[in-house]
């Protein structure tokens, strides 16, 4: 099992235990694409919550122990992207799933 089928499962499973959640009572997910999973529902509000330039600046520089200039060259912005790749990823494979099921495939 490679590192992209652990996180596929990963995923999936995060996607199972969010949607029972949802279903079973009133709950609050922070991250983990929970706006994206549940976006068919109308019973959700979302928020969308993120730190300033200045301050993740600073937990680089305080938490992690970088200087000002490892952060802008590497971990801000390198964050982000990971964070957008992973984004995309999972909406590739809610988007495989469905087209899965459309054409007649069982749903895990």
């Amino acid at each position: 099992m490679g590192k992209d089928d652990e996180q596929d499962e990963i995923f999936k499973n995060q996607v199972s235990i969010i949607r029972q959640l949802a279903d079973k009572q009133s709950c609050i997910v922070v991250g983990r694409c929970s706006d994206y999973i549940l976006r068919e529902r109308e019973d959700c509000m979302h928020v969308f919550i993120y730190a300033s330039y200045e301050h993740r600046m600073k937990n680089c520089v305080e938490s992690l122990g970088m200087t000002e200039a490892e952060a802008i060259a590497v971990s801000i912005f390198e964050y982000d992207e990971e964070r957008e790749k992973e984004k995309l990823r999972k909406e590739e494979y809610e988007a495989g799933q469905k087209n899965g099921i459309e054409q007649g495939c069982k749903a895990e």
